[in-house]
């Protein structure tokens, strides 16, 4: 059984963990991430358009590779026909449409690129307590832990 302990484990790859992963990682932190998926990105999950101000926020720069058109106005119809435009409450800002299957992948190597460590294709089995600190039980064919080091305040 492999054992090796990190400042952070986050389970799951998506925009949130990947986010979360580099800038912990940026920060000086061992950074774990795991997704069960073999391939980010893909299914695509929701969520293909975000706003320029938020790409700044988080530091990114657009790529026509995942950034693939530009508006400034988005238009959402729920189930039952009631409309919401956004570009009425936005102000006429600048937002991307997203190639999610790109996207995905562009913040997770981001991370790994800040000094996050990645398993892919991998299962969180169990969370655990040992010794008063988290632990995951992870499987990728193979049975491991992974720890949360502790840290005194």
């Amino acid at each position: 059984m492999i054992r090796k302990e990190y400042d952070v484990v986050g389970v799951g790859a998506g925009p949130a963990g990947s986010t979360a992963a580099y800038s912990a990682a940026k920060n000086g932190a061992s950074v774990l991430m795991i997704d069960r998926r073999r391939e980010l990105g893909v299914p695509v999950q929701c969520g293909e358009a975000l706003a320029e101000d938020v790409l700044n926020e988080l530091g990114i720069k657009p790529n026509e590779r995942w950034a693939v058109n530009k508006t400034n106005a988005v238009k959402i119809v729920s189930p039952g026909g009631i409309e919401v435009r956004i570009s009425e409450r936005a102000g006429g800002k600048v937002g991307y449409i997203l190639n999610r299957k790109i996207f995905d992948k562009y913040l997770a190597m981001r991370a790994v690129e800040a000094g996050a460590e990645m398993m892919v294709g991998t299962y969180v089995n169990k969370l655990v307590l040992e010794d008063g600190r988290a632990a995951a039980r992870v499987g990728a064919g193979r049975g491991c832990a992974v720890r949360v080091r502790g840290h005194d305040s």
